[in-house]
């Protein structure tokens, strides 16, 4: 009993400190995901201001990229 009275205590703490990492790492995930968006956004808006619509000279979009195809 006496090693459950003092470990209660720390496993409360442990236990509010996890919920909010999972929050945090919810709202990271979330923000991730927009962030993806812009990007996607702003290499089209390139496709069609600065690489004379010529897919190959984009960097996150390009055909030829090998994440894309992963």
């Amino acid at each position: 009993m006496y090693f459950v009275k003092k470990m209660e205590p720390l496993l409360k703490k442990v236990k509010t400190d996890l919920a909010k990492y999972l929050t945090s790492k919810q709202h990271n995930i979330v923000m991730y995901n927009e962030f993806g968006k812009i990007i996607e956004r702003y290499e089209d808006l390139n496709l069609q201001q600065y690489t004379d619509m010529q897919a190959r000279e984009l960097i996150f979009n390009s055909p030829d990229s090998k994440e894309l195809k992963d």
